[in-house]
């Protein structure tokens, strides 16, 4: 059992996901927080961008943090905070 769990882990390590988070914004909305992560191909060729709306910032926060381990890329992400209504 040993063996098998090293080497399913050794396999975890090899797949990648094809798609990388590499830009977040926060902006506030009067509806919520709108966390905006645009979703880089690791070709570079694609790119996509989900937004979604949070009640608070700290939900928007959290989303970004899910989607950075979900879509792992080659660094930390940058993540803007647009945080004009005070």
């Amino acid at each position: 059992m040993n063996r098998l769990d090293n080497i399913l882990a050794k396999a975890k390590k090899l797949v990648k996901p094809s798609v990388s988070l590499g830009l977040a914004i926060l902006e506030p909305t009067p509806a919520g927080w709108l966390a905006k992560a645009h979703l880089l191909s690791k070709n570079g060729c694609a790119s996509h961008t989900e937004t979604t709306v949070h009640d608070n910032v700290r939900a928007a926060e959290e989303h970004i943090r899910r989607l950075a381990k979900d879509y792992p890329g080659s660094g930390d992400v940058p993540v803007i905070l647009l945080d004009i209504m005070g």
